[in-house]
């Protein structure tokens, strides 16, 4: 993760534009690609999630929780609770956190199925599937990155992951009602 949250969304925003200026050079239709990447675009981040749980990045705030886990000694989530001063150094584990990349995750491949499953299925235009995911994602993103606690940056309160999460879910609300027409 880069710590400034455009880890994920400057991956997606450069893949997006690379994508309109590709689908247009072909002269394929927009809204149907974009459908497809309404599902599998969420499965991708399924994915890049449990590389943070693995990589051990992107863990979650401290909890008491059946779920929580601990990250060993030397981690991301130790040397964070070692500067918080929740522990006395950070060679030893961590205390238990919230597991967030799995929470992300799942949620992740919720959106997908019911995008896939249920929005492709009964869509009314092109490019529903594609905005049901962007806000699907954005309103997920905004509410886990409360009890993220790794470096992500900070403005007004709000995270800059929390931030982009609101101008996807803003640029997305239009875009609905260009691909309704």
């Amino acid at each position: 993760a880069s710590g400034s949250g455009f880890a994920y969304y400057g991956g997606l925003l450069f893949a997006g534009v690379f994508s309109i200026w590709f689908i247009r050079r072909q002269g394929w239709s927009a809204e149907k690609i974009c459908d497809m990447g309404g599902w599998t675009i969420p499965l991708g981040l399924a994915w890049h999630r449990m590389g943070c749980f693995l990589a051990g990045c992107c863990f979650g705030s401290p909890t008491q929780g059946a779920l929580g886990i601990i990250f060993p000694a030397g981690s991301a989530a130790a040397r964070s609770q070692w500067e918080e001063g929740l522990l006395t150094t950070y060679r030893i584990p961590s205390l238990p956190v919230h597991p967030a990349q799995i929470y992300e995750s799942v949620a992740a491949l919720i959106i997908a199925a019911l995008a896939y499953f249920i929005v492709r299925q009964k869509k009314t235009f092109d490019g529903q599937v594609f905005v049901f995911s962007m806000i699907s994602y954005g309103a997920v993103r905004f509410a886990l990155e409360f009890i993220r606690r790794d470096e992500r940056g900070d403005l007004l309160g709000l995270s800059t992951s929390q931030w982009l999460a609101l101008v996807i879910i803003g640029a997305c609300i239009p875009l609905h009602f260009h691909f309704r027409r």
